[in-house]
C-alpha cells in the first residue's frame, strides 16, 4: 500500500516526469520502507487500544461505562504478580489480603465493602476464572494468563449475587494454532523455588492443545521459636490443560481442565504486641497444617449466526480445604482446631448477544443456573491443661472436644439482560436487569464430648441439631448515561444495585437456625475514561457513593462465630488511574484512591458499632511506578522497573481496636531481555515493612489476646530466568 501511494504521489506531481530527474524503483522502495518505519515508531510510542470482555461482549475499554482496571498477561509477568493481594496494590479502590496460604480465607475489599458470611457462599467480591464463579477458595498462583479485569461497583446484572462490591474476572490463555513453548524458573528468599511452564501445539487445522502449570516450594518466612522450626513451609502445584476445536469459522469449542494442590505448615499467628516485639516469629507448640486442592472443568461453546451469537459456559469444580491450628497461640498445649471445608459446584449459563460491533444497539441476554453443596466440619479441642486454668476443680476430668458438621445446599437461578443504545453519535444509554433467586437448605449436627460438669460450666449441651430452609430473591437493575465527546473521551453517570444473599451461621450449629438477612447496596457513580496526547496517556477517574443496607458482619465468639446484619453503612471516594508512555520503552503508571467507609447505624449487630470505620479501608492508597526497556544501542534489552504503593493507616478488625500504621510497599526489578530468553533480579517489600494481614479478638478464651493475626511477607529477593520459543 505504501509503495502504491508513493508511486501515485510521484507521478501526480505537475511536471514530475519532465522537470525532475527520474526516480528509481530503489528510491521508491526506500521511501516506502521509511514510511513503514515511521508508522511503526509512532505505534511504539502509543498505548494499545485495550479491548475488554467482562461485559460479555468485546468492547473498547474507553467505551465501557464501568470502572475497570485491566492487566494483560505481559503486565502480570512484568510486575511479578503472584496473587490477588499483589494485584490489588496496582488497582484503585481495591484492597486484598491473603492469609498465609489459607486460600479459603482471602480478604478482598472493593470500595469499602468487606464482609463475610460463615457459609463461605456469600462474599462481596465475585471471583471468576474462564467464565465460571470460584467459591470456597481460589487458585493461589497466576500463570499463563491472558488478562485480569477488576470491576469496581456492583456487577449483579451480569454476574449475579455476591458481586455487590465488584468482581475479578480472570482469563487463561487459550490454545492457538501454532507451536509455543515457555518455561521459567525462579529462586527467592526463604528457600523459595518457583517453576512454571507452558506448551501449546496444533493437533490439526481445526484442533489445538495448551498445557500450563506452576510449582512452588518454600520454607516460609515465619519462625516458630517454641519448636525452633520454620513455621509456614509449603508446597503447591497447579496444572491446566485446554483443548480447542474450531470446526468452522462460526463455531468453536474449548474444554478447560484445571486443578491445584497445596499443603504446608500453619504456625503463622501471634498477638499484635508479640509481632511488634519480634516480627514473623510465633510461639505455638504445634506447627499445625493447611491443605487445599481443587479440580475444575469448563466447557465453552460459541456459535455465531448471521447477526446473533450464542455462548454456552458449563462449569464444575470440587474444592476441599483442611486447616489444623493451635488456637491458643502460645507454647502451651491448650486449644486446638481442625476445620474442613468441602465445596462442589455446578453451573450453566446460556447467552445471546449482538455480533455487529458497529450497530447502534449492543445487547446481551441470558439465563443462569447453579447448584452448590458445601460441607463444613470443625473439631475444637480444649485440653485439661487449659480447663484447670479456668477452674482448678476440673483437674483430672479430661478434655472437652466440640464437633460440628454442617451441610448447606444452594440452588441459584436467574434471567438477565443488558443493552446499550446510541441515541445520537455521542449520547448513549445503558439499561440492565436481572432477576435472581437463591434457595438454601441447611442441616447441622454438633456433638460435645467431655465431662458433663465441665460441659455444663461452659454452657454446652451434649448434642445439638439444626436445620433450615430459606429463599432469597432480588431484582438487580442498572442504568447508565454516557456522553462520548470523541471516540477516545467518554464521561458517564451510573446507578446500580448490588445484592448478597442471606444464609445460616454454619460455623455455630447451636445458632445455625438463626439465619442472617440479605445485604443490599445502591451505587452511584460519575466517571470518565480518556485516551489523550495521541494515545500516549490513558486516564480514568470515578467519583462514587455507595449506600449499604443490612451489611453482613462476622464476629468470632468462643463457640465459633456469629453473623449479624448492621443497619446501614456507606462508602464514598475518588479513584484515578493513569498510564503514560513517555517514549518507546518508557512507561509511567499510577493509581490513587481517596475513600471514606463507615458504619452509620449498627442496628442490633454485636460485631460493630455506629461510627466504626470499615476494616481494610485506608483513606488513601497511592501507587506510582515506572518501567523502561532499552530499545537500541549497547544496552538494548535492559529492563528496569520500580514502584511503590503507599497505604494509609487502616483498621483490620470490625471493633476498630487494631490499627495498621501507614506503609510503603516498594518493589523493583532489573533484567535483560532478548527475543527467546530473559533473566531478572527482583525484590519485594524492599523497606521490610511490618504489616499484619488481619486480626481478631481471642480474649474470650485467652486473656490479653485482643488482637491476633498473621503478617504479610517481609523483604524478599529473587532471581528468575525465562525461555520461550
Amino acid at each position: 500500500m505504501s509503495y502504491c501511494l508513493a508511486t501515485v504521489l510521484l507521478l501526480g506531481l505537475p511536471g514530475a516526469g519532465f522537470a525532475a530527474d527520474p526516480v528509481s524503483d530503489t528510491e521508491v522502495v526506500e521511501a516506502a520502507s521509511k514510511d513503514e518505519e515511521d508508522a511503526q515508531n509512532r505505534k511504539n510510542v502509543t498505548l494499545p487500544d485495550v479491548v475488554v470482555t467482562s461485559q460479555k461482549l468485546e468492547q473498547r475499554l474507553v467505551e465501557v461505562p464501568v470502572s475497570i482496571s485491566y492487566f494483560d498477561g505481559q503486565q502480570i509477568e512484568d510486575a511479578q504478580l503472584e496473587d490477588v493481594d499483589e494485584l490489588s496494590r496496582y488497582t484503585a479502590g481495591v484492597f486484598a489480603r491473603s492469609i498465609g496460604g489459607a486460600d479459603a480465607h482471602t480478604i478482598i475489599n472493593i470500595r469499602g465493602l468487606v464482609s463475610g458470611g460463615s457459609d463461605f457462599f456469600s462474599r462481596p467480591v465475585g471471583l471468576f476464572r474462564d467464565g465460571v464463579s470460584i467459591n470456597g477458595g481460589y487458585e493461589p498462583m497466576f500463570f499463563d494468563m491472558e488478562d485480569v479485569e477488576v470491576l469496581r461497583g456492583p456487577q449483579g446484572t451480569l454476574y449475579g449475587p455476591n458481586t455487590l462490591a465488584g468482581a475479578m474476572v480472570m482469563r487463561s490463555k487459550k490454545p492457538v494454532f501454532e507451536k509455543e513453548v515457555d518455561f521459567s524458573a525462579a529462586y527467592e528468599s526463604y528457600n523459595t523455588k518457583r517453576l512454571s511452564g507452558m506448551v501449546n501445539a496444533p493437533l490439526s487445522e481445526t484442533a489445538a492443545v495448551r498445557i500450563a502449570g506452576g510449582y512452588e516450594h518454600s520454607d516460609g518466612f515465619f519462625k516458630n521459636d517454641t519448636r525452633d522450626e520454620d513455621g509456614a513451609g509449603s508446597e503447591s502445584f497447579s496444572l491446566r490443560g485446554q483443548l480447542a476445536l474450531q470446526p468452522s469459522d462460526d463455531f468453536s469449542v474449548n474444554l478447560n481442565l484445571n486443578g491445584y494442590r497445596r499443603h504446608g505448615d500453619y504456625s503463622i499467628y501471634n498477638t499484635a504486641q508479640n509481632f511488634a516485639d519480634d516480627p514473623w516469629h510465633t510461639d505455638q507448640d504445634d506447627l499445625g497444617g493447611v491443605e487445599s486442592e481443587a479440580f475444575g472443568q469448563v466447557l465453552t461453546m460459541e456459535n455465531d449466526g448471521d447477526s446473533i451469537g450464542l455462548t454456552s459456559v458449563t462449569g464444575h469444580r470440587d474444592y476441599s480445604y483442611e486447616e489444623n491450628s493451635d488456637v491458643d497461640f502460645t507454647s502451651n498445649d491448650y486449644l486446638g482446631s481442625r476445620f474442613r471445608l468441602n465445596n462442589s459446584q455446578f453451573s450453566q449459563e446460556l447467552r445471546l448477544h449482538t455480533l455487529d460491533k458497529d450497530a447502534r444497539l449492543q445487547w446481551v441476554s441470558g439465563v443462569y443456573g447453579s447448584y452448590e453443596k458445601q460441607r463444613t466440619r470443625d473439631v475444637y479441642s480444649i485440653t485439661n491443661s487449659y480447663l484447670v486454668t479456668v477452674n482448678p476443680a476440673f483437674s483430672g476430668l479430661g478434655d472437652v472436644i466440640r464437633n460440628q458438621d454442617t451441610t448447606v445446599k444452594v440452588y441459584n437461578g436467574a434471567v438477565f439482560g443488558q443493552a446499550t443504545y446510541g441515541l445520537t453519535d455521542k449520547i448513549y444509554v445503558t439499561g440492565g436487569l436481572r432477576y435472581d433467586q437463591v434457595y438454601k437448605d441447611m442441616e447441622g449436627d454438633a456433638l460435645n464430648e467431655g465431662n458433663a460438669a465441665v460441659l455444663s460450666a461452659f454452657g454446652l449441651d451434649a448434642t445439638y441439631n439444626a436445620e433450615g430452609k430459606k429463599a432469597f430473591s432480588a431484582i438487580l437493575p442498572k442504568g447508565v448515561v454516557e456522553y462520548r465527546f470523541t471516540p477516545d473521551i467518554n464521561v458517564y453517570a451510573s446507578v446500580t444495585r448490588g445484592y448478597k444473599p442471606g444464609g445460616f451461621m454454619t460455623a455455630n450449629v447451636p445458632l445455625a437456625e438463626e439465619n442472617f438477612d440479605s445485604e443490599y447496596s445502591w451505587s452511584y457513580e460519575i466517571g470518565s475514561k480518556t485516551s489523550l496526547l495521541d494515545h500516549r496517556l490513558d486516564l480514568s477517574c470515578a467519583l462514587f457513593y455507595i449506600l449499604m443496607k443490612d451489611q453482613q458482619l462476622i464476629k468470632l465468639i468462643p463457640a465459633g462465630s456469629v453473623v449479624d446484619n448492621a443497619g446501614e453503612s456507606h462508602s464514598q471516594g475518588l479513584e484515578v488511574e493513569a498510564k503514560y508512555r513517555v517514549t518507546d520503552g518508557w512507561d509511567v503508571f499510577s493509581a490513587l484512591t481517596l475513600m471514606e467507609a463507615e458504619v452509620d447505624d449498627a442496628g442490633d449487630s454485636s460485631a460493630t458499632y455506629s461510627g466504626a470505620e470499615t476494616p481494610y479501608s485506608p483513606d488513601v492508597k497511592f501507587n506510582l511506578g515506572v518501567q523502561h526497556t532499552v530499545q537500541s544501542g549497547v544496552l538494548e534489552g535492559l529492563f528496569i522497573r520500580a514502584e511503590n504503593t503507599y497505604v494509609d493507616s487502616y483498621y483490620i478488625d470490625l471493633d476498630n481496636t487494631t490499627l495498621q500504621d501507614p506503609v510503603n510497599m516498594v518493589s523493583a526489578k532489573v533484567g535483560y531481555e532478548k527475543e527467546n530468553y530473559s533473566v531478572y533480579l527482583y525484590g519485594k517489600n524492599l523497606l521490610n515493612e511490618e504489616v499484619m494481614s488481619t486480626a481478631f479478638d481471642n480474649s474470650s478464651m485467652m486473656a490479653g489476646q485482643t488482637s491476633v493475626g498473621p503478617m504479610l511477607a517481609p523483604r524478599s529477593l529473587g532471581i528468575m530466568a525465562q525461555v520461550s520459543f
